[in-house]
């Protein structure tokens, strides 16, 4: 297999009183804010920096929830979901990227229009999801 096009990519499931934030793009779907990683780069600080460039919080890496693996062309994106800790939940500015953002519930999660990596995640990683965001 042609790994050449080999994308790694860090989610972060932004966590504060078992809610979730989650990002409304432009064209309508709803996303965990992401990032590719740089070479050689580690997944928290890639979330890190993503949640202070990005959204203007400071958040603590806590414990993957799971990560999923998908084919693009001819390569592979791995995906990695970070459970993060911030302590200024209301803090959060939008990036350019993204119309909306708001803190939801697993189940509210499930209501929303999703982008393709959310809903794989959620398929493949829902039970460990959950016991980030319910009580």
């Amino acid at each position: 297999m042609d790994l050449s096009n080999l994308t790694n990519k860090a989610a972060a499931v932004i966590i504060s009183d078992k809610k979730t934030a989650i990002f409304q793009r432009k064209d309508g779907k709803w996303e965990f804010p992401n990032a590719a990683l740089k070479d050689d780069e580690k997944v928290d600080n890639a979330i890190i920096n993503l949640s202070k460039d990005n959204l203007g919080i400071d958040v603590i890496p806590a414990a993957e929830i799971g990560s999923i693996e998908q084919n693009i062309g001819n390569g592979i994106e791995i995906a990695m979901f970070i459970h993060v800790n911030t302590e200024n939940p209301a803090g959060i500015t939008l990036h350019s990227d993204y119309s909306a953002f708001k803190y939801v519930t697993f189940e509210e999660l499930g209501g929303l229009d999703l982008a393709d990596d959310e809903k794989k995640f959620l398929e493949t990683c829902a039970d460990d999801l959950k016991k980030h965001i319910t009580d």
